[in-house]
């Protein structure tokens, strides 16, 4: 039941296969408990073997993916498939599946991909990360009954498992659909406890907790308060978070900064939250977030009109581009 010394006798032996079979007992309770650098050192220590290992592949797609590497996380997803056996359920990748859409900044396609999930049964009989990940993509697309339902699911369930990610994500996003429904008194109160239970959790500083910040500056009664707490979602945003939550947090922070007659730095952070929704594909509520912020501010966007692709790429095309910037050949 010592699982860390085992793995570390088997590494010690050099049965790398046997580290990796532990893993899969073993790597599922770092993640749960946010041990992501512990689990992503012993994943480097297998080696090449954690390519061919499906499970040890979709662990270390979790840790990227959670430290703010969302490009190789999907290239750890390419890695899963290909070694997976053909009994493997694909769908327990679903989750990790809509955080990268949503990374990328693209919530139809998480969209799409929650709602093939989202039923009684399979969000019950599942992690906790799946509801979270549902929850999350009805969040960012503006569906806030359905995000409610889904994500006080989450809740419950990663309480019950000890994710201590799921829960505190999941309470962040509950805080994100209380501010886009203009129910000010719940966001704030969402935010106050996705805060104090990430502290509690020693997860005070985790990236994912800068929107709560953001939208608790975003609803405080005291100006001081707010300034404080709009540059901690900034400063901590800025350690890993992609354009879609870091464009939330930018003009949410950038809102409150003027409001605060802190013109300058509210405009540099809306001028940067700009540029981060025109990178995305389709940003859900914050395109409109800061739509609303900047008419509110009497601000322009200009250039803010983007063509909507033709057709979007497929997995095959994305999993092409992914491996251009690389060494390997055309034909490889």
């Amino acid at each position: 039941g010592t699982y860390g010394a085992a793995i570390a006798h088997r590494f010690a032996a050099g049965d790398l296969q046997e580290a990796a079979r532990i893993l899969r007992v073993y790597g599922p309770r770092l993640l749960a408990e946010g041990q992501i650098e512990t689990l992503r050192g012993l994943l480097l220590q297998l080696g090449d073997v954690a390519r061919t290992v499906t499970w040890c592949a979709l662990l270390m797609g979790w840790c990227e993916f959670i430290s703010g590497r969302a490009s190789l996380a999907a290239g750890w997803l390419d890695a899963m498939a290909a070694s997976a056996p053909t009994d493997f359920d694909h769908s327990v990748a679903v989750p990790l599946r809509i955080n990268i859409s949503l990374a990328s900044g693209d919530v139809a396609s998480a969209l799409v991909s929650a709602r093939a999930m989202d039923s009684p049964d399979t969000l019950m009989s599942r992690p906790a990360d799946l509801a979270t990940a549902v929850g999350a993509a009805y969040a960012w697309a503006g569906r806030h009954e359905d995000a409610r339902r889904v994500l006080g699911l989450a809740v419950t369930k990663a309480t019950e498992e000890g994710l201590r990610t799921a829960w505190v994500l999941a309470l962040v996003y509950l805080a994100i659909v209380e501010l886009d429904a203009g129910t000010t008194t719940s966001a704030h109160a969402a935010a106050e406890t996705a805060v104090e239970t990430a502290v509690g959790f020693g997860l005070g500083e985790y990236h994912g907790l800068a929107c709560a910040y953001a939208i608790r500056a975003r609803t405080a009664g005291d100006v001081g308060l707010a300034r404080a707490d709009a540059h901690q979602a900034v400063s901590l945003a800025r350690r890993a978070s992609t354009d879609l939550a870091l464009s939330y947090v930018l003009c949410t922070s950038g809102d409150v900064l003027l409001d605060v007659d802190d013109d300058d730095a509210g405009k540099l952070l809306l001028n940067e939250a700009r540029a981060g929704v025109g990178r995305c594909v389709d940003p859900g509520i914050v395109g409109r977030q800061l739509k609303r912020i900047e008419a509110r501010h009497h601000l322009s966007s200009p250039g803010s009109h983007r063509d909507a692709l033709v057709e979007q790429l497929t997995d095959r095309e994305l999993a092409v581009l992914r491996y251009l910037p690389t060494s390997l050949s055309q034909r490889e």
